[in-house]
């Protein structure tokens, strides 16, 4: 390893992991844990920033980068910055998560985001007050949501309005 920090971790559909090297830089690693063949992408691979948080595989053998300065995508050998492209303007992205339909859940210091396919959308509580700081997130069993935030609280996704649940709740 270049550096010992590491901050995000998931693996491919080929069973290589691959891991975000955070706060200090380091681009993401994908690793082959059979051949133990390591390859590193940072910002002169087409990452949008070297600093990385967030990974998370597609469905159809891709992998999502989420960096300091927006989102990212493997594919084919090569890095795009997708971000440009969906015109996601979510700064750095903290938290990537595909949920069963296969919709991604794009978390970061600008909001929460939703993509599925090409059709970006993002979302503002049911109070209309703009959502900020996305760290993490996680699907229940019955298809809620959940999103942790560092200026808004924990808020509540139920596939139709986010609502925001703070220390008054």
């Amino acid at each position: 390893l270049e550096r010992n920090w590491i901050i995000a971790l998931n693996s491919d559909d080929q069973g290589q992991l691959w891991f975000g090297q955070g706060w200090i830089g380091g681009g993401v690693t994908r690793f082959n844990p059979k051949t133990r063949e390591e390859t590193t992408f940072m910002r002169a691979q087409g990452l949008p920033d070297d600093w990385v948080g967030a990974i998370e595989r597609k469905p159809d053998g891709g992998v999502w980068i989420g960096t300091g300065a927006g989102l990212a995508l493997y594919r084919y050998g090569q890095i795009e910055n997708v971000g440009e492209r969906l015109r996601i303007q979510s700064g750095a992205v903290w938290n990537l998560r595909r949920d069963a339909e296969g919709t991604l859940w794009i978390g970061g210091a600008t909001g929460l985001h939703r993509l599925k396919g090409n059709n970006l959308v993002s979302l503002t509580a049911t109070n209309e007050v703009p959502i900020e700081g996305v760290r993490c997130s996680a699907r229940t069993a019955d298809g809620i949501i959940w999103v942790c935030t560092d200026k808004n609280g924990l808020l509540r996704y139920d596939g139709e309005a986010v609502t925001i649940i703070d220390k008054r709740d």
